[in-house]
């Protein structure tokens, strides 16, 4: 069977996580990540879409359940400094935990976009994002480097922590990097498109 294979395919996934084999092509995370992408292709197969209405009570109460094992799971791995989950930094030291917060994360964004989409604000500007999306990629990191900046400006630091992916690691400027990585590439894009059509009119 299928699922047989994918857990197979998983199993192999930590070894090579674990003793850091296959990182070149990225082999290992793509093994780690198969049962989350099979559970994706079971849940589609059997039509457990999350727009169906006869599909939307089951639904809430599994987004319910998935915040609950996300905050059970942040809790040990702070109580636990040895369990880390990162999976650029390729640290999975615990693999329940590491499949249990990616379900629950998957689930809490699903539902959020669902209740999202009621809201013609919320539809309109993440739709807006969403077309803009190349640019936010491409730009994106140029965003973190003007919150970095006006950080120094304030607090008087020295300009050697520009450098620095974020200079300041709290939940507060990390939101902000967070913004500024959107606006300011939508900035740019809107202003470059605003000089443009003005220098055309000319």
């Amino acid at each position: 069977r299928l699922s047989v294979v994918i857990l197979i395919l998983f199993v192999l996934g930590i070894a090579l996580v674990k003793h850091s084999i296959g990182r070149q092509l990225s082999l290992d995370l793509a093994l780690l990540m198969m049962p989350i992408a099979y559970a994706g292709f079971l849940w589609r197969e059997k039509k457990l879409l999350w727009q169906e209405k006869t599909a939307l009570l089951r639904y809430k109460k599994l987004a319910v359940l998935g915040v609950v094992i996300a905050c059970i799971a942040i809790f040990f791995c702070l109580e636990k400094e040895n369990l880390q989950i990162s999976i650029a930094g390729r640290l999975i030291n615990n693999w329940a935990i590491f499949l249990l917060a990616s379900f629950a994360g998957i689930c809490l964004n699903l539902f959020i976009a669902r209740g999202l989409a009621y809201s013609a604000v919320c539809t309109k500007i993440f739709s807006h994002i969403g077309r803009k999306s190349f640019h936010i990629m491409a730009l994106h990191f140029l965003g973190f480097k003007m919150v970095n900046l006006f950080y120094i400006f304030i607090y008087d630091k020295s300009s050697d922590l520009l450098s620095l992916y974020v200079v300041d690691m709290s939940l507060f400027w990390r939101c902000c990097c967070l913004a500024g990585g959107i606006a300011f590439p939508l900035f740019l894009v809107r202003s470059y498109a605003f000089i443009k059509n003005r220098l055309l009119e000319k």
